[in-house]
C-alpha cells in the first residue's frame, strides 16, 4: 500500500512524480521554493563573476606563466581555447 502523499512539501512533489500523478499546486509551490533555496545557497557558496571575453583575453595574454597554469588547471585548456579563439 502506498504512503499518502505529503501535500505541500518537496517530498510530496517527488511522490507525485514517482506515482505518475498530477502534481498539485501546493506540492509544485513547495518544490519551487525548495529549488529557489537550493539555488540561493549555491550562489552563496559558489559566487560567480562575469567579465567580458575581451577583458579575459587581455588578462590571459598578459598573465605570468604561473597564472596561465592556474587558469588552465581551473578551466581546462579546451574551454579556455574555446573562449579565447
Amino acid at each position: 500500500m502506498r504512503k499518502p502523499i505529503a501535500h505541500g512539501t518537496n517530498n510530496g512533489y517527488q511522490q507525485h512524480k514517482k506515482h505518475k500523478t498530477e502534481v498539485c499546486v501546493a506540492c509544485r509551490m513547495a518544490h519551487n521554493a525548495y529549488n529557489a533555496e537550493r539555488r540561493r545557497l549555491n550562489r552563496e557558496e559558489n559566487p560567480s563573476v562575469t567579465i567580458p571575453i575581451a577583458l579575459l583575453d587581455k588578462i590571459y595574454w598578459q598573465a605570468s606563466p604561473e597564472v596561465l597554469a592556474a587558469l588552465d588547471q581551473h578551466f581546462g585548456a579546451k574551454k579556455l581555447d574555446a573562449l579565447l579563439s
